[in-house]
């Protein structure tokens, strides 16, 4: 979607989903890749944003490849 105030090049819609180079791309109702959140968190559950470029999003790579993806799942084994 255009940013219609022009300050960035595009805007991401929240809660869709589309195919984007083969890969299927979907965002939370934060606008965020990944699992919608419970709000409040549980009281032991820790989070940690990571923001970046497409690159850090994962553009064209499968959901459970991107980094944030992998090494939450190795925080979770330990």
């Amino acid at each position: 979607m255009r940013d219609l105030k022009g300050e960035v090049s595009h805007v991401h819609r929240v809660s869709r989903s589309a195919k984007l180079m083969g890969v299927t791309i979907s965002l939370n109702s934060l606008g965020d890749r990944g699992l919608e959140l419970k709000n409040p968190k549980p009281a032991n559950d820790k989070r940690i944003l990571v923001m970046g470029s497409s690159i850090t999003m994962g553009w064209g790579v499968p959901y459970e490849k991107i980094f944030t993806s992998v090494a939450a799942e190795k925080s979770c084994r330990t």
